[in-house]
Protein backbone atom coordinates (compact mmCIF):
# COMPACT_ATOMS: atom_id res chain seq x y z
CA UNK A 1 0.00 0.00 0.00
CA UNK A 2 1.39 3.17 -0.48
CA UNK A 3 2.89 5.32 2.15
CA UNK A 4 0.20 8.59 1.28
CA UNK A 5 -2.83 6.55 1.78
CA UNK A 6 -2.07 5.71 5.40
CA UNK A 7 -1.90 10.05 5.65
CA UNK A 8 -5.18 10.42 4.25
CA UNK A 9 -6.99 8.06 6.50
CA UNK A 10 -5.93 10.28 8.96
CA UNK A 11 -7.34 13.34 6.57
CA UNK A 12 -10.55 10.82 6.93
CA UNK A 13 -10.63 10.65 10.20
CA UNK A 14 -10.19 14.41 10.62
CA UNK A 15 -13.61 15.21 8.18
CA UNK A 16 -15.37 12.77 10.30
CA UNK A 17 -14.40 14.34 13.73
CA UNK A 18 -15.24 17.93 12.12
CA UNK A 19 -18.74 16.78 10.98
CA UNK A 20 -19.21 15.62 14.70
CA UNK A 21 -17.94 18.71 16.13
CA UNK A 22 -19.85 21.01 13.44
CA UNK A 23 -23.18 19.34 14.70
CA UNK A 24 -22.15 20.49 18.36
CA UNK A 25 -21.19 24.36 17.64
CA UNK A 26 -20.29 25.38 14.21
CA UNK A 27 -20.02 29.01 14.94
CA UNK A 28 -16.41 27.78 16.85
CA UNK A 29 -15.66 25.16 14.37
CA UNK A 30 -13.08 26.89 12.33
CA UNK A 31 -11.68 28.91 15.23
CA UNK A 32 -11.15 26.83 18.03
CA UNK A 33 -9.74 24.47 14.76
CA UNK A 34 -7.64 26.82 13.47
CA UNK A 35 -6.90 27.91 17.13
CA UNK A 36 -5.35 24.77 18.00
CA UNK A 37 -3.47 24.33 14.94
CA UNK A 38 -1.88 27.46 15.17
CA UNK A 39 -0.30 26.39 18.77
CA UNK A 40 0.56 23.09 17.11
CA UNK A 41 2.39 24.76 14.59
CA UNK A 42 4.59 26.65 16.73
CA UNK A 43 5.41 23.54 18.54
CA UNK A 44 6.08 21.88 15.10
CA UNK A 45 8.49 24.67 14.20
CA UNK A 46 10.34 24.13 17.69
CA UNK A 47 11.21 20.90 17.76
CA UNK A 48 10.38 19.58 14.07
CA UNK A 49 11.76 22.13 11.80
CA UNK A 50 14.69 23.42 14.24
CA UNK A 51 15.47 20.66 16.17
CA UNK A 52 14.49 17.72 13.87
CA UNK A 53 12.94 15.12 16.49
CA UNK A 54 11.16 12.89 13.59
CA UNK A 55 10.60 12.77 9.88
CA UNK A 56 7.54 11.47 8.01
CA UNK A 57 7.53 9.83 4.85
CA UNK A 58 4.08 10.06 2.14
CA UNK A 59 6.24 10.03 -0.66
CA UNK A 60 4.55 12.72 -2.15
CA UNK A 61 7.45 15.31 -2.86
CA UNK A 62 10.87 14.39 -4.24
CA UNK A 63 12.15 16.72 -2.08
CA UNK A 64 12.54 14.57 1.55
CA UNK A 65 12.13 17.28 3.62
CA UNK A 66 8.93 19.18 1.94
CA UNK A 67 7.73 15.56 2.11
CA UNK A 68 8.22 15.58 5.53
CA UNK A 69 6.62 18.80 5.96
CA UNK A 70 3.43 17.60 3.96
CA UNK A 71 3.32 14.61 6.20
CA UNK A 72 2.93 16.95 9.46
CA UNK A 73 0.17 18.76 7.65
CA UNK A 74 -2.00 15.65 8.62
CA UNK A 75 -0.94 15.60 12.16
CA UNK A 76 -0.52 19.07 13.09
CA UNK A 77 -3.03 20.89 10.90
CA UNK A 78 -5.91 18.10 10.89
CA UNK A 79 -5.95 15.45 13.13
CA UNK A 80 -4.52 16.45 16.80
CA UNK A 81 -6.19 19.93 16.18
CA UNK A 82 -9.33 18.27 15.60
CA UNK A 83 -9.70 16.06 18.25
CA UNK A 84 -8.85 18.78 20.27
CA UNK A 85 -11.89 20.32 19.41
CA UNK A 86 -14.31 17.46 19.83
CA UNK A 87 -13.07 16.88 23.64
CA UNK A 88 -13.35 20.46 24.02
CA UNK A 89 -17.14 20.79 22.25
CA UNK A 90 -18.45 17.45 24.19
CA UNK A 91 -16.49 18.52 27.61
CA UNK A 92 -14.72 15.42 27.59
CA UNK A 93 -12.93 14.86 30.93
CA UNK A 94 -9.19 14.03 31.93
CA UNK A 95 -9.51 10.26 31.43
CA UNK A 96 -11.00 10.16 27.91
CA UNK A 97 -8.25 12.56 27.19
CA UNK A 98 -5.68 9.85 28.36
CA UNK A 99 -7.48 7.37 26.48
CA UNK A 100 -7.48 9.48 23.24
CA UNK A 101 -3.69 10.49 23.84
CA UNK A 102 -2.87 6.62 24.40
CA UNK A 103 -5.03 5.18 20.96
CA UNK A 104 -3.11 8.58 18.82
CA UNK A 105 0.15 7.17 20.80
CA UNK A 106 -0.84 3.64 19.54
CA UNK A 107 -1.10 5.44 15.87
CA UNK A 108 2.71 6.95 16.01
CA UNK A 109 3.78 3.13 16.96
CA UNK A 110 1.46 1.97 13.54
CA UNK A 111 3.19 4.40 11.24
CA UNK A 112 6.68 3.81 12.87
CA UNK A 113 6.14 -0.06 12.17
CA UNK A 114 5.01 0.85 9.03
CA UNK A 115 8.20 2.56 7.91
CA UNK A 116 6.19 5.88 6.92
CA UNK A 117 7.18 7.57 9.95
CA UNK A 118 11.08 7.81 11.80
CA UNK A 119 11.73 8.95 15.23
CA UNK A 120 15.41 10.81 15.62
CA UNK A 121 15.69 12.18 19.42
CA UNK A 122 11.53 11.89 19.65
CA UNK A 123 10.15 9.04 21.66
CA UNK A 124 6.59 8.25 21.64
CA UNK A 125 6.11 8.79 25.25
CA UNK A 126 6.49 12.32 24.35
CA UNK A 127 3.85 12.50 22.35
CA UNK A 128 1.56 10.23 25.21
CA UNK A 129 2.42 12.87 27.62
CA UNK A 130 2.07 16.20 25.48
CA UNK A 131 -1.50 15.81 24.02
CA UNK A 132 -3.36 16.00 27.06
CA UNK A 133 -1.77 19.15 27.84
CA UNK A 134 -2.90 20.35 23.69
CA UNK A 135 -6.82 18.73 24.57
CA UNK A 136 -7.05 20.63 27.82
CA UNK A 137 -5.93 23.69 26.66
CA UNK A 138 -8.18 23.64 23.85
CA UNK A 139 -10.87 22.98 26.35
CA UNK A 140 -10.27 25.54 28.62
CA UNK A 141 -10.03 28.14 25.10
CA UNK A 142 -13.36 27.10 24.18
CA UNK A 143 -14.92 28.02 27.38
CA UNK A 144 -13.26 32.08 27.28
CA UNK A 145 -14.34 31.73 23.74
CA UNK A 146 -17.72 30.74 24.53
CA UNK A 147 -18.09 33.47 27.56
CA UNK A 148 -16.41 35.93 25.09
CA UNK A 149 -13.41 36.85 26.69
CA UNK A 150 -11.63 39.50 24.86
CA UNK A 151 -8.11 38.63 25.61
CA UNK A 152 -8.94 35.27 24.53
CA UNK A 153 -10.53 36.54 20.77
CA UNK A 154 -7.49 38.47 19.97
CA UNK A 155 -4.87 36.02 21.10
CA UNK A 156 -7.29 33.25 18.79
CA UNK A 157 -6.81 36.02 15.87
CA UNK A 158 -3.06 35.63 16.15
CA UNK A 159 -2.67 31.95 16.24
CA UNK A 160 -5.50 31.73 13.22
CA UNK A 161 -2.94 34.02 11.28
CA UNK A 162 -0.54 31.83 11.63
CA UNK A 163 -2.17 29.08 10.72
CA UNK A 164 -3.37 30.16 7.88
CA UNK A 165 -0.68 32.28 6.12
CA UNK A 166 1.92 29.19 7.05
CA UNK A 167 -0.60 26.81 5.49
CA UNK A 168 -1.09 29.07 2.34
CA UNK A 169 2.51 30.11 2.01
CA UNK A 170 3.58 26.37 2.12
CA UNK A 171 0.88 25.74 -0.32
CA UNK A 172 2.61 28.62 -2.61
CA UNK A 173 6.20 27.77 -2.23
CA UNK A 174 6.66 24.26 -2.11
CA UNK A 175 4.40 23.29 -5.56
CA UNK A 176 4.65 26.37 -7.22
CA UNK A 177 8.09 27.98 -5.80
CA UNK A 178 6.36 31.65 -5.56
CA UNK A 179 9.30 32.58 -3.22
CA UNK A 180 12.28 31.19 -1.51
CA UNK A 181 13.62 31.68 2.02
CA UNK A 182 17.44 31.36 2.17
CA UNK A 183 18.56 32.98 5.96
CA UNK A 184 21.89 29.96 5.86
CA UNK A 185 20.68 28.71 8.69
CA UNK A 186 20.81 24.96 7.55
CA UNK A 187 22.65 23.35 4.45
CA UNK A 188 19.27 21.99 3.32
CA UNK A 189 17.90 24.48 0.98
CA UNK A 190 13.88 23.35 1.53
CA UNK A 191 14.71 23.17 5.78
CA UNK A 192 16.49 26.52 5.48
CA UNK A 193 13.03 28.10 3.29
CA UNK A 194 11.16 26.17 5.74
CA UNK A 195 12.66 27.56 8.80
CA UNK A 196 12.88 31.27 7.60
CA UNK A 197 9.09 31.43 5.96
CA UNK A 198 7.98 29.95 9.57
CA UNK A 199 9.45 32.69 11.84
CA UNK A 200 8.92 35.24 9.28
CA UNK A 201 5.34 35.02 9.22
CA UNK A 202 4.68 34.38 12.53
CA UNK A 203 5.82 37.48 13.27
CA UNK A 204 4.16 38.45 10.28
CA UNK A 205 1.08 37.07 11.57
CA UNK A 206 1.78 39.58 14.70
CA UNK A 207 1.20 42.54 12.75
CA UNK A 208 -1.35 41.47 10.13
CA UNK A 209 -3.31 40.71 14.00
CA UNK A 210 -2.28 44.64 15.28
CA UNK A 211 -3.72 46.04 12.30
CA UNK A 212 -7.12 44.00 12.44
CA UNK A 213 -7.30 45.18 16.38
CA UNK A 214 -6.14 48.61 15.93
CA UNK A 215 -8.75 51.39 15.28
CA UNK A 216 -6.26 54.07 14.57
CA UNK A 217 -6.27 53.58 10.44
CA UNK A 218 -2.79 55.96 10.72
CA UNK A 219 -1.70 52.99 13.25
CA UNK A 220 -2.21 50.61 10.80
CA UNK A 221 -1.21 52.05 8.29
CA UNK A 222 1.94 52.87 9.71
CA UNK A 223 1.84 48.59 10.73
CA UNK A 224 1.55 47.62 7.41
CA UNK A 225 4.68 50.30 6.26
CA UNK A 226 6.65 48.56 8.46
CA UNK A 227 6.34 45.45 7.53
CA UNK A 228 6.75 46.29 3.47
CA UNK A 229 9.68 48.42 4.97
CA UNK A 230 10.77 44.69 7.01
CA UNK A 231 10.21 42.20 3.57
CA UNK A 232 11.93 44.76 1.13
CA UNK A 233 15.28 44.43 3.82
CA UNK A 234 15.21 40.97 3.48
CA UNK A 235 14.54 41.04 -0.69
CA UNK A 236 17.78 43.38 -1.38
CA UNK A 237 20.20 41.38 1.58
CA UNK A 238 18.64 38.25 -0.83
CA UNK A 239 17.47 36.17 2.64
CA UNK A 240 14.62 35.97 0.20
CA UNK A 241 14.31 35.82 -3.35
CA UNK A 242 11.70 35.27 -5.70
CA UNK A 243 10.97 35.29 -9.56
CA UNK A 244 8.23 37.43 -9.54
CA UNK A 245 9.89 40.60 -7.90
CA UNK A 246 8.50 42.35 -4.89
CA UNK A 247 5.28 43.19 -6.13
CA UNK A 248 4.62 39.76 -4.92
CA UNK A 249 5.23 39.93 -0.92
CA UNK A 250 3.22 43.15 -1.24
CA UNK A 251 -0.20 41.42 -2.77
CA UNK A 252 0.91 38.21 -0.01
CA UNK A 253 0.56 40.66 2.75
CA UNK A 254 -2.46 42.80 1.67
CA UNK A 255 -4.42 39.41 1.36
CA UNK A 256 -3.15 37.98 4.81
CA UNK A 257 -4.40 41.40 6.44
CA UNK A 258 -7.89 41.18 4.98
CA UNK A 259 -8.73 37.75 5.88
CA UNK A 260 -7.71 38.64 9.29
CA UNK A 261 -9.90 40.78 9.22
CA UNK A 262 -12.57 38.87 7.68
CA UNK A 263 -11.94 36.87 10.48
CA UNK A 264 -12.83 38.88 13.15
CA UNK A 265 -15.59 40.23 11.78
CA UNK A 266 -17.12 36.51 10.98
CA UNK A 267 -16.12 35.17 14.13
CA UNK A 268 -15.11 37.50 17.00
CA UNK A 269 -16.83 40.66 16.43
Amino acid sequence: MPNFIWFFLLFLISLFLAASAAKKDPQLLIPLWLFNAGLAYLFEILIFVFFHSYTYKPEVIADPFYDSTFGSLFSQVMIVPMTAVVIAFFRLGVPVMLLISLCISAIEVLFLHLEIYEHHWWKTYFTTAFLPVAFYISSVWYSLLKNGNLTAKMMSLYFINVTITLSLTWAATVPFSMYHFQPGWFSDAARDHIAGNSIFYCLASLIYTLMTLSKNKSAKSLLFISLLCFQAILFQLGTVVSANGFAVFAGLHLFFSAVSGLIWISFFK
